[in-house]
């Protein structure tokens, strides 16, 4: 089974792909120029997406990491660009059903109709959890908390620069962790 992890930004979004148990097939960024406007990002960022799930059209799960920022404005454009992504992958990938970290544990344990994939909004705090990391650390703790795990993990050599794509990766190991 594969799960795709996401790190959604307006300008540089992380991705990763994984095969369970914990085998990284690919990775890398989705990037909108800072010029361009709102709309144009987002038909850009739609368009990298989907370019992604073509190369890996047996995905079944998403981990999209739900965050959370003090700036209003920021939360609206983030939301913006998971709306896209969530419409994107139920378009291509056919799964229909979002979950939260509070309905997952719901869906995954019946006994009858478990699920097979769907997208999964999964906290910061939950990817550290699930990775095996201090449950509350600050923002640069945590950056650098998972560069480390990834790089441990996978023997990689990701930077600190580096960490949209590492905190995808931790977003994909995470929702592949509470999956199985």
């Amino acid at each position: 089974m594969k799960v795709l992890g996401l790190d959604i930004s307006s300008v540089s979004t992380g991705w990763a792909v994984l095969e369970t148990p914990l085998k990284l097939i690919d990775y890398g960024l989705i990037t909108c120029d800072v010029d361009l406007n709102l709309g144009q990002k987002l038909s850009k960022f739609d368009s990298d997406l989907n370019a992604i799930l073509e190369r890996h059209p047996d995905v079944s799960w998403v981990g999209i990491e739900d965050t959370y920022n003090n700036n209003t404005v920021t939360m609206k454009t983030l939301s913006k660009f998971a709306g896209v992504a969530i419409k994107c992958l139920q378009n291509s990938l056919g799964v229909g059903t979002t979950y939260s970290d509070s309905t997952i544990d719901k869906a995954l344990n019946r006994r009858k109709g478990k699920p097979d994939g769907g997208i999964f909004l999964i906290t910061p705090t939950s990817v550290n959890k699930l990775i095996g990391l201090v449950h509350r650390l600050d923002r640069e703790e945590r950056k650098t908390a998972i560069v480390e795990k990834v790089n441990t993990t996978f023997k990689l050599g990701f930077t600190l620069a580096e960490n949209d794509v590492t905190d995808a990766i931790a977003v994909a190991m995470a929702t592949n962790i509470k999956i199985s």
